[in-house]
């Protein structure tokens, strides 16, 4: 039997919400714009580019809008190649760990290059069967669930994330859900949680 454990990135595999606010910020800054808080970068982890266009930029005409989001995912991406964001406690001793029993994949709703970046900055080239993100598809995140276990075969998956748009997500392809509590986000009354990552495998294995 081929089980997968899939992990979404911001909050669930890594903290990288300084090294956005300072990218995105940089491109504001030059055009006068308003600066953004940190706040602000949480509030849109998780979320689509597009989205996160809607939400900082609302106030533009739309071709500026989407040059504008466009610019600053692309400085984003930049950074990220040079420092990456902050990983958990026990993380890769815990990744580590359950390769030897399932199959890891990456779901994100961002854009292109994004789990590329942390891969790199990780170290984990080789330890991931598969990964998708919005940028690939356009697709939301039960579509792109759903073309990862099909495209791999995979006859039992749980998604692991920390927000409550994973939560519904997941239920929408009939996928179980892990509560990544030390994350950004908050989840409706998760059947499952974890409170840090060194926990995933023994919770895993309850689920599949």
């Amino acid at each position: 039997m081929r089980k997968a454990v899939i992990f979404d990135i911001d909050g669930t595999l890594w903290d990288a919400k300084n090294v956005i606010k300072d990218s995105w910020n940089s491109v504001l800054a030059k055009y006068g714009y308003k600066l953004l808080s940190i706040e602000d970068i949480e509030s849109i982890l998780g979320k689509s580019l597009p989205e996160i266009g809607d939400i900082f930029f609302s106030y533009l005409g739309e071709e500026k809008k989407v040059r504008l989001t466009e610019e600053c995912y692309n400085t984003q991406m930049e950074y990220l190649k040079v420092k990456g964001g902050d990983l958990y406690p026990e993380e890769i001793e815990t990744i580590n760990k359950l390769r030897d029993d399932y199959l890891l994949m990456i779901l994100t709703n961002a854009g292109k290059g994004y789990v590329e970046s942390y891969i790199a900055t990780s170290h984990t080239e080789g330890v991931f069967a598969d990964h998708i993100c919005h940028g690939d598809t356009n697709l939301n995140k039960t579509e792109n669930l759903k073309i990862l276990i099909e495209r791999n075969n995979i006859d039992k998956a749980v998604y692991i994330g920390d927000t409550r748009d994973d939560q519904v997500y997941a239920a929408n392809a009939n996928v179980p859900f892990i509560f990544a509590s030390y994350g950004f986000g908050e989840a409706i009354d998760p059947e499952y949680t974890v409170s840090t990552f060194a926990e995933i495998p023994d919770m895993v294995k309850k689920v599949l």
